[in-house]
């Protein structure tokens, strides 16, 4: 069985596709979009600037969220670096303690 988040997160992915779906039918007149400061302007549907914004949003969404998990992603790192040291170190030291076996053993056997 699937993960009950996944399936609800593909239900409201689902969703806000079918709404902007429907927005981009009912909005197909078109608007004219100018640039401020620059005496640039093109004429472009209504939707398209509404999806343009939604993608916007969501990737600077994303990327403020991204930005502000650095520092747990920092420590993720670190964690995973001492982890890696400690297991070599103990691989170290279980070599060591079956050499000094080994050598306690040809003595006892001498």
């Amino acid at each position: 069985m699937r993960d009950p988040l996944n399936l609800l997160k593909w239900f409201i992915g689902g969703l806000i596709a079918l709404a902007l779906a429907v927005f981009a039918a009912s909005n197909s007149q078109f608007v004219e979009m100018s640039f401020a400061p620059m005496p640039y302007s093109r004429s472009i549907p209504l939707s398209g600037v509404f999806v343009a914004f939604f993608l916007l949003g969501t990737l600077f969404g994303g990327l403020f969220v991204w930005i502000s998990e650095r520092k747990h992603r920092k420590a993720s790192s670190q964690r995973r670096r001492r982890a890696k040291k400690l297991e070599k170190e103990l691989e170290a030291l279980k070599a060591e303690k079956s050499a000094l076996q080994a050598d306690s053993a040809k003595q006892s056997a001498a």
